[in-house]
């Protein structure tokens, strides 16, 4: 499923549930809900987001719930998460479930640079994610 323009979450989105699935949207807000389950590379469950930098309504913010479980991954063209907002979530859980930016498919490249993280951030089942800064807070 392709949106031509800006997709606007306010409730819940579901992409994949163990299968193959794909939704590309030119931007993203996202006060809701987002899931995202895949079930092997051949099976990913994607978010395309295909203009602007990383984020969730605010540039370089994860507002709302994301989870992003087992072979899925949100891409976004360019940027990076820097701050979870207080009440927000991140959840990545697997070893192929990633937060990424179109230069470096295949790894949490768009959270590279995190630095505030005033929600909650859970890494599950080997997900891992590497910043470049000295530091990060958690509040």
């Amino acid at each position: 499923m392709s949106v031509g323009g800006e997709l606007i979450n306010s409730d819940g989105l579901n992409i994949g549930d163990f299968g193959s699935a794909k939704l590309t949207a030119e931007t993203l807000s996202n006060p809701g809900n987002i899931q995202l389950v895949g079930s092997s590379e051949t099976h990913q469950a994607l978010l395309d987001v295909t203009t602007g930098v990383a984020g969730f309504g605010t540039a370089g913010t994860v507002t709302g719930g994301v989870s992003v479980l087992e072979d899925s991954a949100i891409e976004f063209l360019s940027g990076q998460i820097t701050t979870i907002a207080s009440g927000s979530e991140l959840l990545l859980r697997g070893n192929s479930a990633f937060v990424e930016d179109s230069t470096a498919l295949g790894s949490n490249s768009a959270l590279a640079g995190l630095a505030d993280v005033s929600g909650s951030l859970y890494l599950q089942s080997g997900a891992s994610v590497s910043t470049r800064g000295a530091r990060v807070l958690l509040s």
